[in-house]
């Protein structure tokens, strides 16, 4: 399941990613809600929240995160995007997956749990350490 909130105070989407997710449908058809909410500000940053529960199928990860990532960046140009993801597998996959699209558009950091994030987020750091390592 695929959820999002949009907290206008603090500038901030949070994305909740949980259970099993192995076709591109579910994030289609999240973003596109999300782009037409009318409560959707693309300065906003965004958090990921990836229950420990929640696996990405590989080829979810090797092959629509492009599209699906890409196209979310450009729409949200010069934000920030904190991932939180505490399952070992998924984090894994996602770290490959992120370093692959090479995003130019958006700041973007891996952590493994939602406090880092946020307080990522809420900083004006530029050159983030990766605290998921």
């Amino acid at each position: 399941m695929i959820d999002y909130t949009i907290d206008e105070p603090h500038r901030l989407i949070r994305i909740r990613i949980s259970g099993w997710t192995s076709t591109d449908v579910h994030l289609i058809r999240a973003f596109s809600k999300l782009l037409r909410d009318p409560g959707f500000d693309p300065a906003f940053n965004t958090l990921f929240l990836f229950s420990k529960e929640t696996f990405l199928s590989t080829l979810l990860i090797q092959h629509q995160t492009n599209k699906l990532f890409g196209g979310m960046a450009a729409h949200q140009e010069g934000s920030k995007w904190a991932f939180v993801v505490s399952n070992q597998t998924t984090l894994a996959l996602l770290r490959d997956a992120l370093e692959a699209l090479d995003l130019k558009s958006v700041e973007l950091q891996l952590f493994d749990n939602e406090a880092s994030g946020l307080q990522w987020l809420n900083s004006n750091e530029d050159s983030p350490v990766d605290s998921a390592e």
